[in-house]
């Protein structure tokens, strides 16, 4: 999850500019999936978000890379570009574990199997 601040939330909601959120798991030891993009809504009045997600290491041992999570002002049609040019870059600290030890699985089977689009 991660607190936004409230005057960040009224400056940007003033402005008519969303904030997106992108998960980016390229050069990491993951595969991520579930929601990885979206935008921040500020019409709920709540100063917490909650990202729903999942990370599947893609190889045993010590991960040391994990995914990132990008915001970014995403600037409507009706926004005024001279006040976009004025809120506060956004900053990101996310907080990773020095290493993550993964462990390949040794007691059960997998199989893959071609699925019809229509299955899912």
């Amino acid at each position: 999850s991660n607190n936004m601040s409230s005057a960040g939330q009224s400056i940007a909601s003033e402005v008519g500019c969303p904030i997106l959120y992108t998960i980016i798991s390229d050069g990491s030891d993951w595969i991520v999936s579930g929601k990885i993009q979206g935008l921040i809504d500020f019409a709920s009045g709540t100063e917490t978000l909650t990202l729903q997600f999942r990370g599947i290491p893609t190889q045993s041992g010590i991960l040391r890379n994990f995914p990132e999570l990008l915001l970014k002002y995403l600037p409507s049609k009706s926004a005024d570009k001279n006040l976009v040019d004025m809120l506060p870059p956004i900053t990101v600290q996310c907080r990773n574990p020095d290493y993550f030890k993964s462990m390949a699985y040794t007691t059960s089977t997998s199989l893959a199997v071609p699925a019809g689009i229509d299955e899912f």
